[in-house]
């Protein structure tokens, strides 16, 4: 083949260029010997759209190409190919089927067993090969290349026979998209749950990819050999299962969605998945299909940025007693071990770790939850969430109407503000499922919320601070006796403060420090200083007023557990607003903060992505983990740095998971499409997540 007809792929439109698809020997052995029979037809298997859509007009509808029943042993038809020309896009690709043979599928699936895959074989007469083919690679360009399998052409005799029987063995042509082309996905084929999520949704220029699907499993349930509703055929040969459970998962969907019983989000993330915080530990409701990976499918970590599916439930409308859909997300929140979603109609859907109710409920199960439930009050009403905050084992909401706070979750420390040597409650108590309003907070109206690892902060409207939850460091209970609110000795009891001559609007809550932020864009810090956390050398841990941070303009903050990030947006002289640029300080021993370096930084320092540029990127958005940093571009692009341990910065295994980064890394791994709207992500524990809204 010379350079010019080498195939060309391109990443923006998913597709082949120039109608040219990669090759191999085999297929051009196939074909000198069909030249030197001219008498023999070309013989072209379909197990995909052209076992039942040859195509109007297409040279395989021609009156003298005829079909007949073939089945391939030792390939298996697998739904791993996403398709961006026909069913899907390339800002939502829809999912088509594939070939894949036996010992590749031992590699992918971790398993070794016999398949069989039925088709239609075509037979092309010599004189309409040449044409044939060119329409083929035109059809086939998102991702599929030219290959040769054996064939068993079957009659009616021979149906339900594994041995052979009647059947002729022959040489065909075929498109399959192999395990190395650059438009298989392995996600789907891991995971039929989003699998299925994929096609409900994806709709390209041939039409609704669930078209597809129906087509397929039709032709099967008709003219095929019945290993669409028997797992084996004969001698422990596995036929197509996966194709009848799509479409029965496909289904049961498309009745949610129609009674508005559930709707669907896709996600993507990173990481831990050890609680399910990723949501990648899916079921298939059908035991015919058992997989064994455990990098996107189960409890281990996913080093690089991977499709998440979170199927929410709807939520009912107390007036009219109808279902509503969920609706369009507005943010993201990641803890220590569980994560969540906010929608604009002020549901709260949360996933994961829920050892302590952190979930809101005691009947949640990390495991089996599907759909997702949103978030509920005590007497089963919803919960209108305005904000939320996740903790490393607590989780706090602010109420949309009413502008009260509520907490559930681990308590141990009081991070909850709920007294557990009170009266109400029992002592031994030490986790809440169910959200309660902290004691000193049940008739106070606040703004802003952070949970920390073993503290929490409240902003509340007139300006204060309000914290309660773990103090050895006075990260909570400070202030000046007189504007505690209420006066008390211990660290469990909710404490207020705000700057003499200015209002609090927002706090960040680390693991022994606490940020604050001003409405004039001043930073106070306050807690242990160990790290630099606090911003300035001259505080210590016996402080128990907050201290100015040398930094002004200040639009927002962030920390994770010792490191902080501030948002500066000066103004010129001529008062315009110039871009948001990000300062750093704190605990840098894992590179949390992308200097190059690993030591503490003990004053705001301006971070930066590219150290060798002048020209920095605009930042869109920017959350910090327990011991990382993540920053999102205008250009849709998301770096990473810091605690790499669980794959978290979505960096890929080229660094190992046991190393840290000291710089602002790329993520990589499954394709964002180009920002539209815009975007939203958090960094938890040890997870990433992020979607488009």
């Amino acid at each position: 083949m010379n350079s010019e007809n080498e195939p060309i792929w391109c990443p923006e439109q998913q597709i082949y260029l120039g109608g040219t698809v990669p090759t191999n020997e085999q297929y051009q052995t196939l074909l000198d010997t069909l030249k030197q029979n001219p008498s023999q037809p070309l013989r072209i298997f379909g197990y995909g759209s052209l076992c039942w859509k040859p195509g109007e007009g297409s040279i395989l509808s021609h009156e003298r190409v005829t079909t007949e029943l073939g089945t391939a042993l030792g390939w298996k038809r697998c739904w791993s190919q996403k398709s961006c020309d026909h069913r899907g896009t390339p800002a939502f690709p829809g999912l088509v089927c594939t070939l894949i043979s036996d010992d590749e599928i031992a590699v992918l699936e971790g398993n070794k067993r016999t398949h069989l895959t039925e088709g239609l074989v075509y037979n092309v007469p010599s004189d309409l090969v040449e044409e044939c083919l060119a329409e083929l690679d035109f059809r086939e360009k998102g991702g599929y290349s030219r290959d040769v399998i054996e064939v068993r052409l079957r009659d009616d005799s021979s149906k339900g026979s594994g041995d052979g029987g009647n059947e002729n063995v022959v040489q065909t042509l075929l498109y399959r998209g192999t395990p190395e082309n650059p438009a298989f996905w392995k996600r789907a084929l891991i995971d039929l749950s989003f699998a299925a999520a994929t096609m409900t949704r994806a709709v390209g220029p041939s039409g609704p990819n669930v078209d597809y699907l129906f087509n397929l499993d039709q032709f099967l349930s008709k003219v095929a050999n019945d290993t669409t509703s028997n797992v084996s055929i004969n001698d422990g040969i596995v036929g197509d299962v996966d194709t009848r459970i799509l479409a029965s998962m496909v289904r049961e969907l498309q009745t949610q969605e129609s009674t508005n019983n559930a709707g669907l989000y896709f996600l993507f993330g990173s990481g831990s998945n050890q609680y399910n915080q990723l949501l990648l530990r899916q079921s298939t409701k059908n035991d015919e299909r058992q997989h064994a990976e455990t990098d996107a499918s189960g409890e281990g970590d996913v080093d690089k940025l991977t499709e998440i599916l979170l199927l929410a439930a709807s939520a009912r409308d107390h007036q009219t007693s109808k279902s509503v859909l969920p609706s369009i997300p507005r943010a993201l929140y990641a803890g220590g071990g569980h994560s969540a979603l906010l929608t604009q109609n002020n549901r709260l859907y949360l996933w994961g770790w829920n050892d302590y109710g952190q979930l809101g409920h005691v009947l949640i199960s990390a495991q089996t939850a599907s759909p997702i439930p949103y978030l509920q009050k005590e007497d089963g009403t919803p919960m209108e969430v305005q904000n939320a905050a996740l903790g490393h084992s607590h989780t706090l909401i602010l109420e949309k109407s009413t502008r009260n706070v509520y907490a559930f979750g681990e308590n141990n420390r009081g991070q909850c503000g709920i007294l557990t040597n009170s009266q109400d409650n029992d002592a031994s108590s030490t986790s809440f499922p169910i959200p309660v309003i902290p004691h000193q907070l049940k008739d106070v109206q606040c703004q802003s919320i952070s949970a920390g690892v073993f503290h929490s902060l409240v902003i509340t409207l007139t300006g204060y601070c309000i914290s309660f939850g773990s103090s050895n460091f006075h990260q909570s209970n400070f202030g000046n006796p007189s504007a505690i609110i209420p006066p008390s000795n211990t660290a469990k009891v909710c404490t207020g403060w705000k700057p003499p001559d200015t209002k609090l609007v927002k706090a960040a809550a680390g693991q022994r420090h606490t940020l604050l932020l001003d409405e004039e864009g001043t930073v106070y810090t306050i807690g242990d200083n160990k790290h630099g956390q606090r911003g300035t050398v001259q505080s210590n841990r016996q402080d128990l007023i907050p201290t100015q941070v040398n930094l002004t303009n200040v639009v927002d903050i962030d920390c994770g557990w010792s490191h902080c990030i501030a948002a500066v947006r000066a103004v010129d002289g001529n008062g315009v607003a110039a871009d948001i640029r990000l300062y750093g300080w704190g605990r840098n021993d894992k590179g949390q903060l992308g200097l190059g370096h690993f030591q503490p930084v003990k004053e705001p320092t301006p971070l930066v992505i590219f150290p060798e540029d002048t020209q920095q990127p605009k930042i869109r958005s920017w959350s910090c983990g327990s011991e990382c940093t993540m920053i999102l571009t205008e250009d849709g692009t998301v770096y990473g740095t810091g605690w790499n341990e669980h794959g978290n910065l979505g960096i890929g295994s080229d660094v190992k998971v046991e190393e840290n980064v000291n710089r602002f890394t790329k993520i990589r791994g499954a394709q964002m499409p180009k920002l539209q709207e815009g975007q939203i992500m958090a960094a938890g524990g040890g997870q990433f997540i992020t979607m488009l809204i």
